[in-house]
């Protein structure tokens, strides 16, 4: 097994930089693949870009947002008054309705751009480190199946687990590490 250090002693300070980023690594690690497929209604807006995206959204909001007041016959408004405020509310959160979309569409693809960065660093480390973690977080394997396709034990899975999240945290903060060797132990 291979072992890894860094080349200068961390400072207490940069310790806890570390720490903090492990725990913030394990959740976007479990987040990844889920973060790399973007999901829902917005999913099809992003592959339909410049193919009549107006009126998609037109149709969700429509579908989503629309009172019934303004499309059923039998409705008979008081006044003209009635049905220009009704309109004119369902106009205006037609607009707030596109504000929505283009902020959730920039914090998705700011998500999934992280997600591929993550997926990047990680299928970077040394091999059975990027095995195991992408085993466990991408492709959700259990700890019995990854132990049985990598033939090691249970212990050295999680083992390899947590240096591999160490070895991320330490890429992400600029830290740098070398191999050691075993026998210098």
């Amino acid at each position: 097994m291979k072992k890894f250090s860094v080349i200068k002693p961390l400072t207490e300070s940069e310790k806890k930089r570390v720490e903090t980023r492990i725990r913030s690594l394990i959740i976007r690690l479990k987040h990844m693949k889920a973060d790399i497929e973007v999901q829902g209604e917005l999913k099809d807006l992003i592959e339909r870009s410049g193919f009549d995206v107006d009126q998609l959204l037109s149709e969700i909001y429509s579908s989503n947002y629309a009172p019934v007041k303004v499309s059923d016959p039998e409705f008979k408004g008081k006044g003209e008054c009635d049905m220009t405020s009704i309109y004119l509310d369902y106009s205006s959160g037609f607009d707030e309705f596109i504000d929505f979309i283009k902020d959730e569409y920039s914090r998705l693809i700011r998500t999934s751009s992280a997600a591929v960065t993550l997926y990047s660093n990680v299928i970077s480390l040394p091999n059975t480190y990027a095995k195991v973690l992408l085993l466990t977080f991408y492709y959700e394997e259990s700890v019995e199946s990854i132990t049985k396709m990598l033939f090691i034990s249970r212990a050295s899975y999680y083992r390899y687990k947590n240096e591999a999240i160490t070895l991320l945290a330490y890429k992400e903060l600029g830290i740098r590490y070398r191999e050691i060797d075993n026998c210098n132990l």
